[in-house]
């Protein structure tokens, strides 16, 4: 029962009581033999409970329709309210799809993140190939090779060819696939997290393998191979030497070898599996120079060399190269 017809109800009651009054008093008055005083105020009763009947319907109008205002006034509230919380839901919706979207495109980068990081540690020369530089688990090798797992001095000399010829024998020189790097990435910001937006796809000729997949494949090319060789080095030589991978670059030749310190004995062994070159020496500068002449090549002719393994990784020409190498064994012995 709404308002109108709760304050309706006591109204008509009240209008039934005044009503029934005024009838009996005009039967009260017909029974007096028609007395004119008594009709006359018995119309002038009515007249005033007509009016009072008039006002009454009159404020029960108003007051209906002051509710039926309320209740249309709520029903659009209501409708107002519905389409309030239908908004909210499809933004519910519209942000678990949103963040559903930006789980897909964090994975997808992630996905990204590590081939970038993968393609281009095996593509290309630059600080992050030292990665690529692991002797863990070489040393069953070394221990196979030689017999024993680390330097022995007197018989270091031996053992240092001995590691050159098993690669020599057991690695074949393969050229590398066609290999699909990313590089060159660009990076935005989505809500804090830094992602990968866009980058570029190149076919490159080369592949640099860790040692452990130079021995599964037992094969390689010479950065692959003198990476393995190099390894195998710094494994035998383990606190009392270094090793590194050197590569060379002319306009019409590339070419990596390993280069190894046995600081005990102040000395130096170029090995290049790939060519068959090994050799000692007193002199860094002096077993290049004879490598350069076992290939044909001068000094003059080498545009950029480069230096590497686990710690160092240094790219310049072949002066500065020697000098840093020096500059290690000096700091070694001391």
């Amino acid at each position: 029962m709404n308002n109108a017809a709760k304050l309706l109800v006591p109204l008509l009651l009240a209008l039934l009581a005044a009503t029934n009054t005024a009838w009996y008093m005009m039967y009260t008055s017909n029974n007096n033999i028609y007395a004119a005083s008594t009709n006359d105020k018995c119309t002038q009763r009515i007249h005033e409970l007509e009016k009072l009947i008039d006002k009454l319907t009159k404020q029960v109008r108003e007051l209906d329709d002051n509710n039926t205002k309320l209740i249309l006034k709520y029903r659009n509230l209501v409708n107002e309210y519905n389409k309030l919380v239908d908004m909210i839901k499809t933004a519910n919706q519209t942000l678990k799809r949103n963040i559903a979207l930006l789980n897909i495109l964090y994975s997808l980068n992630q996905t990204i993140t590590t081939l970038y990081e993968y393609t281009t540690l095996h593509a290309y020369y630059t600080p992050r190939v030292r990665a690529l530089f692991q002797t863990a688990g070489l040393g069953n090798l070394v221990l196979t090779i030689t017999g024993t797992p680390s330097y022995v001095q007197k018989d270091a000399d031996k053992h240092l060819k001995q590691l050159y010829k098993w690669v020599t024998k057991n690695i074949q020189a393969a050229p590398d696939q066609p290999f699909a790097a990313i590089r060159s990435p660009e990076y935005v910001n989505v809500s804090g997290k830094i992602l990968i937006a866009g980058f570029r796809i190149d076919i490159v000729d080369n592949y640099i393998q860790s040692p452990v997949e130079t021995l599964k494949r037992r094969a390689g090319d010479c950065e692959d191979i003198a990476l393995l060789l190099a390894a195998l080095y710094k494994s035998y030589l383990s606190d009392v030497g270094d090793s590194w991978v050197l590569c060379l670059f002319t306009n019409e030749t590339n070419h990596c070898m390993a280069l190894a310190y046995d600081r005990v004995r102040r000395l130096y062994v170029l090995a290049d599996p790939v060519y068959l070159f090994y050799d000692e020496g007193k002199s860094p500068r002096s077993l290049v120079d004879d490598w350069l002449a076992y290939m044909g090549l001068r000094a003059t002719d080498v545009t950029r060399a480069l230096i590497f393994n686990n710690n160092v990784y240094k790219e310049g020409n072949l002066i500065d190269i020697i000098s840093l190498i020096k500059n290690i064994s000096i700091n070694q012995n001391r």
